[in-house]
């Protein structure tokens, strides 16, 4: 099943939470997948994760003759940039802010009159994610206030949730990699996220990462691991990851009371009844 675009960084992304609301994920008894990494990793954290699109708007004058006469929207942007600087220090583990400037004005002898954020926030879960995403609405409403602007805030996709996995899933998985020689790690101090992580609160789930080389220092997102990906030796890796993959599935189809576990660890664990599952 295709899901792209998982972090729902462009706008309307996040192909897992459309399968969700169309309802491809009904009726199954576990979702796995395998993401491409610099390591075998069995388990790390995947954060809760969200996007605001903050807009400024003022008053455009000029520059050198009346300056006075504008409301800088740009300054608007930059005051609440240094309200979250100033929040960094105060940010509880596993907290994350990052953000950038999308518009800033577009002539340089004009007080700009429209100004833009992008800031990407994580936390441990969504009930965190969603008291410090109210933190970055307090400091665009301070920068806002003391400029005299306005300002708005957009979602462009909806956030998506930290993953929980399957543990009966999850140690079939590790017990298959064995079986092909793979020994997956687990990796606990990282703050990525994925929209797997609200599947796994819909139904069984797990995220495990494939190592695409060995190559020292190598990390996500990176221009050595775009090269990397790019390498015969990451195409074998894929196809033992898929074979990793296909010898669980094989375990979960064949194993009635493994499928059992799978659902009671997760009725359990989300306080949820049979009768309140399409599974």
């Amino acid at each position: 099943m295709g899901t792209p675009a998982e972090e729902a960084v462009i706008p309307g992304a996040g192909g897992k939470l459309r399968c969700i609301e169309a309802g491809l994920f009904d009726g199954l008894d576990a979702v796995m997948m395998c993401h491409a990494a610099a390591r075998d990793i069995l388990e790390t954290t995947v954060a809760a994760r969200t996007v605001l699109n903050l807009e400024f708007f003022g008053k455009a004058a000029h520059a050198g003759a009346d300056p006075h006469q504008g409301l800088n929207a740009l300054t608007a942007a930059v005051q609440t940039l240094n309200g979250l600087n100033g929040l960094y220090q105060q940010l509880t583990p596993g907290h994350r802010i990052n953000a950038i400037v999308t518009d800033g004005g577009k002539v340089v002898n004009v007080i700009p009159e429209h100004a833009a954020l992008a800031v990407q926030l994580r936390a441990p879960t969504r009930a965190e994610l969603d008291r410090l995403k109210e933190k970055i609405l307090d400091c665009a409403r301070a920068g806002a206030l003391m400029t005299g602007c306005r300002f708005t805030a957009e979602e462009p996709s909806p956030a998506v949730s930290d993953l929980v996995p399957s543990r009966p899933l999850l140690e079939t998985y590790a017990a298959s990699a064995q079986r092909l020689g793979v020994s997956p790690v687990r990796e606990l101090e990282t703050c990525i996220s994925t929209d797997a992580g609200t599947v796994s609160h819909h139904l069984p789930c797990i995220h495990p990462f494939f190592a695409v080389g060995c190559d020292p220092g190598l990390e996500l997102h990176s221009r050595a691991f775009a090269e990397a990906c790019g390498r015969e030796t990451a195409f074998r890796q894929l196809c033992t990851a898929a074979k990793i993959l296909a010898l669980t599935g094989y375990e979960v189809l064949s194993d009635p009371e493994l499928r059992r576990r799978i659902r009671d660890e997760f009725l359990s664990r989300t306080n949820r009844t049979n009768s309140t599952r399409s599974f």
